[in-house]
């Protein structure tokens, strides 16, 4: 930002950590469910290699002191003078 002439340059993340009882927690599992085709015509799992790592996947985020952390969101403001 400073090298394309802006100044006043100033940065903050956020990220989200969901718990056992949030939507969001299961979310991977869900797009593995929506997207099996696509996930078993576009690499070399199995399905039954599939099945493996989402029931592996399932039984991991069961646990109740399982927390996932969403994807890490950079904000960057600046001004131009």
């Amino acid at each position: 930002m400073r090298e394309a002439g802006l100044t006043d340059v100033r940065t903050s993340a956020h990220t989200y950590y969901w718990q056992p009882g949030d939507r969001y927690q299961t979310l991977l599992l869900s797009f593995a469910g929506l997207f099996r085709d696509r996930l078993l015509r576009h690499t070399p799992l199995t399905s039954e290699e599939l099945d493996s790592l989402t029931s592996t996947l399932r039984d991991h985020l069961g646990r109740p002191h399982t927390i996932v952390r969403e994807s890490l969101l950079v904000q960057v403001r600046a001004r131009k003078p």
